[in-house]
């Protein structure tokens, strides 16, 4: 089954001092994933209560894409401004269990909880370069992950 995902981040520096005022650097880091899953799902069901585990694996194209920008003096030199895009390959994968009790034929109550594993992202603190050179901040690094999870509730009705 085909998906898209999207993770957007962003990073801010601000540094003071008494001699030359305020200094930022803004990372803006967004990851836009296409790819397709595939997946498992058991299901049992006991009186009025459902029970069901779902898992997922995929393969995906990330265009990753990062944004710099770096002042000094008051903000009012502009060190950098820079933006890059760069493809790569992502894995993205999810376990999802959810319990479900029937109060009659037309509402279910349902609850559970998802855990997702994202890997071969461009993340904002990955962007950080504190190098001086001419191609300082142009480059994009996703080889960051994350992983996500929580719990879901939510009132079903069927007719």
């Amino acid at each position: 089954m085909g998906g898209y995902l999207s993770l957007n981040e962003q990073f801010n520096l601000r540094a003071i001092d008494s001699d030359s005022g305020a200094s930022d650097y803004h990372i803006h880091a967004r990851n836009s994933l296409f790819g397709g899953q595939l997946g498992a799902r058991v299901e049992r069901r006991w009186r009025c209560i459902d029970w069901e585990l779902t898992g997922k694996a995929g393969v995906f194209g990330n265009v990753g894409h990062q944004g710099t920008w770096m002042g000094d003096f008051d903000n009012t030199v502009i060190l950098r401004d820079s933006a890059t895009t760069r493809n790569n390959v992502a894995f993205v994968g999810d376990l999802n269990w959810t319990v479900s009790f029937r109060l009659n034929d037309i509402w279910t109550i349902r609850g559970g909880y998802t855990v997702m594993w994202v890997e071969g992202l461009a993340l904002a603190t990955d962007q950080l370069d504190f190098t001086d050179t001419v191609t300082s901040g142009t480059a994009v690094r996703n080889g960051g992950g994350v992983f996500l999870h929580g719990a879901n509730v939510g009132l079903e009705a069927r007719w």
